[in-house]
C-alpha cells in the first residue's frame, strides 16, 4: 500500500561565513579622550553590520571605573595595552587618532572558512552555552581562538570630556562630565579564556 503525504514547503538557504572584524575600545569613565574612540566606533557600525565591539573597562590608580573588567591585565600584557584611550582592530593592528573608519571596515564582510553557532541557554538565574565551529573543505584550524564575552549595553554614567570646548567634536557642548553618558558592548564576563580557546584543540576527530 502506497501513501502520499504532503508536507508544507521550507525554503531553505546556503549560509555564507562572513568576516567580523573585532573592534575593542580600552576605556575608562575617567578618561577624557576616551568619547572619541565612541564617536568613531558608533560611526563604523552605521556603515557596517560586520563588526563585533568591545569596551574593555579599566580602573587606574586612583580612578575608579564602576564597569572594570577584572581579568583586563592579561589582555593588556597580551596587546600592549600602555594609557588610555587605546583601541585595536582584531586585535592585531593599533587604531590611532583620527581612527579612519575605512581602517575597522577593511576586512568587514569578507568571506571565510570557519564559522561558529551558539546555543545560549538562561535558566533559574544560572546561563550556559553550547558552542559548535564548522570548516569549509580543506580548511585546517591553526591558531584560531573561540572568545566568547558577555557585553552589556545602555549602562548609564557619567563620562569625562575634554571635547567640551571643542565644536568639531560630537560632545562639544555635552558638559564636562557628560552626565549619564550611555555606555555599550561593556566587556562583563568572559565565557572563554579571556585571550580565547583554541579551537583546534577542542575540534572532535
Amino acid at each position: 500500500m502506497e501513501f502520499e503525504v504532503s508536507t508544507t514547503p521550507e525554503s531553505f538557504s546556503v549560509i555564507i561565513p562572513k568576516r567580523k572584524v573585532v573592534l575593542e575600545d580600552y576605556t575608562g569613565t575617567w578618561c577624557g579622550f576616551c568619547p572619541s574612540v565612541a564617536a568613531a566606533i558608533e560611526e563604523a557600525s552605521l556603515q557596517s553590520d560586520d563588526l563585533a565591539i568591545v569596551a574593555i573597562h579599566i580602573t587606574a590608580n586612583s580612578n575608579p571605573d564602576p564597569m572594570h573588567f577584572d581579568d583586563v591585565e592579561i589582555l593588556r600584557d597580551a596587546f600592549e595595552i600602555d594609557g588610555l584611550p587605546q583601541a585595536r582592530i582584531d586585535r592585531s593592528q593599533f587604531w590611532f587618532a583620527p581612527y579612519f573608519i575605512s581602517d575597522a571596515l577593511e576586512n568587514a564582510g569578507v568571506i571565510r572558512h570557519l564559522c561558529c553557532v551558539f546555543y545560549i541557554l538562561s535558566r533559574g538565574g544560572s546561563t550556559n552555552y553550547t558552542s559548535k565551529c564548522g570548516f569549509s573543505d580543506g580548511y585546517q584550524p591553526s591558531g584560531d581562538k573561540l572568545v566568547v564575552y558577555l557585553l552589556e549595553d545602555g549602562i548609564l554614567y557619567d563620562q569625562e570630556n575634554y571635547y567640551n570646548e571643542d565644536q568639531t567634536s560630537p560632545y562639544f557642548g555635552l558638559g564636562n562630565p557628560i552626565p549619564n553618558f550611555e555606555h555599550n558592548h561593556t566587556l562583563r564576563l568572559s565565557l572563554s579564556a579571556p585571550l580565547g580557546d583554541d579551537i583546534a584543540a577542542a575540534r572532535s576527530p
